[in-house]
């Protein structure tokens, strides 16, 4: 069995490049995965980490993503590292998921369907105009 150096070896340190930006991804979707729990969302599970979305609840595909700053960003991909190929940047459709899930550093959620998202004719949303969708945990119900 592993001893805890072999474990550590694979760990990615704070100060490589991308290494924060992947820590607050991986906290964000925890967050997200609690608040969900305790909203009583039925069956919210981890997908692979490679897959297009992060979260399947019931019958839905949920991508979680940070809040950075006043605004929700509608793009997905750009991500790059040792163990994930470059994907072009993109704004997010029905094929990437059917929930964006956006937590703030505090956890509060915002979560907006897809269908608003393809509608939107921007790649971003202010937050102050999403109020509608500021814990509306029912779209995932």
């Amino acid at each position: 069995s592993p001893n805890l150096d072999e474990i550590l070896r694979d760990v990615p340190r704070i100060t490589e490049p991308g290494s924060l930006r992947s820590i607050h991804g991986a906290a964000s979707e925890r967050l997200y995965a609690a608040r969900s729990l305790l909203m009583s969302i039925p069956n919210s599970i981890a997908v692979w980490r490679d897959s297009r979305s992060d979260y399947l609840c019931t019958h839905q595909s949920v991508q979680v993503k940070r809040l950075c700053g006043s605004s929700i960003s509608f793009t997905t991909g750009g991500r790059t590292g040792k163990k994930n190929q470059k994907v072009s940047p993109h704004k997010i459709t029905r094929a990437d998921c059917d929930i964006l899930a956006v937590i703030s550093p505090t956890g509060v959620v915002w979560v907006v369907p897809t269908d608003f998202i393809v509608s939107c004719p921007n790649k971003s949303k202010a937050v102050s105009k999403l109020d509608k969708y500021r814990e509306a945990w029912s779209y995932l119900l």
